[in-house]
């Protein structure tokens, strides 16, 4: 089970913010705000013991070039913010971390092609759409699926050998879908005695519970009191109970 936890991923809303902030320049997309890759590889360094959840040691300009622009602190990430906290972009994040294997660094796809080092790190994750579904392939992947790259989106893989992050895309499973139920009502009972009986007749007396369970919970209750009267008015145990449960059915 997922733990208990009012942020995204255990990120504070305010740290994911400006995560997203980050990446909303870094890797835009026209619909989620940033690519979900982007997102996802930055979840990555927050859970890696490398980098780590002080987000003031790696989100900052050394590491994310876009950052010295001079409009940045103009950036809205609201967009992002507003589909990666939807039901569909946290399911999006979780399968998109659980594909790229804990890699926390990127570069653009499109310049690794034009230097010729696209293909030839085995380790890297490039992303390329197979079945309308953005995918994160190795070189030899990518080759034997005779998949194209997809060049808005960054290759990702991990620049040097680092200890893995903890799988949070396993951890924080529950938090994409965790369903919203609803209070049982509370229905105002009316003094007009009609109101009384349509409510009874619902089953919505009692709130949620039913003409049914009152009278379980009537029969049980009256089996523990008689349970514990003298011998001798135990023989008339059934036809007590019965007598009382007819006004029920009459």
């Amino acid at each position: 089970m997922a733990p208990k936890t009012t942020n995204q991923f255990g990120i504070p809303g305010n740290v994911f913010r400006n995560m997203l902030q980050v990446a909303t320049l870094e890797a835009r997309d026209p619909a989620k705000g940033a690519s979900p890759g982007t997102v996802a590889s930055m979840i990555n360094r927050y859970h890696s013991p490398s980098y780590g959840s002080n987000v003031n040691k790696w989100l900052i300009p050394g590491q994310y070039a876009v950052m010295q622009k001079p409009d940045f602190n103009r950036t809205d990430p609201s967009r992002a913010v507003s589909y990666y906290n939807s039901p569909a972009g946290k399911q999006e994040l979780l399968e998109t971390g659980q594909n790229l294997r804990g890699a926390t660094d990127f570069r653009s796809t499109e310049y690794l092609k034009d230097t010729g080092n696209l293909l030839k790190y085995q380790d890297n994750l490039i992303p390329a759409m197979v079945g309308g579904t953005r995918k994160y392939l190795t070189p030899k992947q990518l080759q034997s699926t005779g998949a194209k790259p997809d060049y808005s989106e960054n290759t990702f893989f991990n620049e040097t050998k680092r200890p893995a992050p903890s799988k949070w895309w396993e951890t924080y499973r529950d938090q994409s879908a965790a369903p919203t139920s609803a209070p049982p009502v509370q229905t105002v009972i009316g003094v007009n005695p009609a109101d009384v009986q349509s409510k009874v007749l619902a089953g919505n007396l009692f709130g949620g519970m039913t003409m049914e369970s009152l009278m379980k919970q009537g029969i049980q209750e009256e089996l523990l009191t008689n349970l514990i009267q003298p011998e001798e008015d135990k023989t008339n145990l059934f036809a007590q109970l019965l007598n009382q449960t007819r006004p029920y059915y009459s």
